[in-house]
């Protein structure tokens, strides 16, 4: 799974010239990066493969613009859910590397500062 990601990286940095196969693993690749949490990569895409029907009006490109638009309304209403696998102090940075590396069942977020105890 980390090579397809890595390969469709570089190919999103140098995509082959209107390939409709590709485009389609693309935008792929862009609803999970969403689904993933990843907002900002899954815009970066969606706008690139927009840019690329320049102003032509093709019914291929009102897709990407709903899915631009939708993804702009989850991020701003906040319904966009990203699932956290745990949550670790950064005393226990290697366990939560280990955790993401074996494929967690979500985020694995890593607390940059000290909780202060509630009494």
């Amino acid at each position: 799974m980390e090579q397809i990601v890595i390969d469709l990286r570089r190919a999103r940095d140098d995509p082959p010239a209107h390939d409709p196969q590709f485009q389609a693993e693309l935008r792929a690749f862009a609803d999970a990066l969403r689904d993933s949490g990843n907002l900002a990569d899954a815009r970066t895409i969606l706008v690139q493969l927009v840019s690329e029907f320049g102003r032509r009006r093709s019914p291929e490109r009102a897709p990407l613009h709903l899915r631009l638009a939708e993804l702009a309304r989850a991020a701003a209403d906040g319904s966009l859910v990203i699932p956290i696998a745990a949550r670790l102090p950064f005393a226990q940075i290697r366990e939560a590397h280990s955790r993401a590396e074996a494929g967690a069942e979500g985020k694995v977020v890593v607390r940059m500062y000290r909780e202060e105890r509630r009494s």
